[in-house]
């Protein structure tokens, strides 16, 4: 059965499923778009999308919002010798966990992927790793 065809059904036991569905489907654009290059790695109560080196990782909060941080790709700083990703985000990079906040997410990371940067995104710090490695 397809997650689609889910919504409003009914397990076998009576209950009812859940919305959930409606706010997984925005995110179907990202694997339409970017396909087999995305990679989605899951940790605790954080996800991250990569695409050829920048990522996107989002952070479900204690009170139901998400909240985001764009990395770019990693480069080689040759003051510290180390490589380091440019970190960005969004002046309203808090999510609702919601159709609306899936989908504007969904937005933010197609724009990211997509090479947008200032004044989309802003910069915010350097990471030395992997935040969810």
């Amino acid at each position: 059965m397809s997650m689609s065809a889910a919504v409003g059904d009914r397990y076998d036991d009576g209950m009812e499923r859940s919305a959930v569905p409606s706010v997984i489907s925005p995110f179907a654009r990202l694997f339409a778009a970017f396909g087999d290059r995305l990679e989605v790695v899951r940790a605790d109560a954080s996800v991250c999308w990569t695409l050829e080196g920048r990522s996107a990782v989002a952070t479900m909060r204690c009170d139901g919002a998400v909240d985001a941080a764009f990395l770019d790709r990693p480069v080689f700083d040759a003051a510290t010798h180390r490589r380091l990703a440019p970190v960005y985000g969004r002046p309203q990079a808090r999510y609702g966990l919601d159709p609306a906040g899936a989908a504007r997410m969904v937005d933010d990371i197609c724009a990211f992927f997509g090479g947008a940067r200032e004044p989309h995104f802003a910069f915010v710090a350097i990471e030395e790793r992997h935040p969810l490695r």
